[in-house]
């Protein structure tokens, strides 16, 4: 999903993706980053979203966006998804 992140003052573009089929092989932040990675059901992460616990605008949109896609059948998938 393309997602234009604030149009009204910037040209800055932001992509969302789908991935399926993956395995975990570790991460390397950079010193001032602090990941926290779960892996959780997607009924729960689309109720983090509904009640407020993930705030993050391109965040939010591609739950919303993923999770009305499957209301309206366009995948028939009962999958898990990573939060990071």
């Amino acid at each position: 999903m393309e997602i234009q992140l604030s149009n009204s003052v910037s040209d800055e573009i932001g992509y969302t993706f789908i991935a399926r089929g993956l395995k975990e092989v570790g991460s390397s932040p950079e010193e001032t980053e602090q990941l926290q990675i779960r892996k959780l059901p997607f009924a729960e992460l689309v109720e983090m979203v509904m009640n407020g616990e993930i705030k993050d605008g391109m965040s939010v949109a591609s739950v919303l966006k993923v999770q009305r896609m499957l209301e309206v059948g366009f995948w028939m998938l009962d999958f898990r998804c990573w939060m990071l």
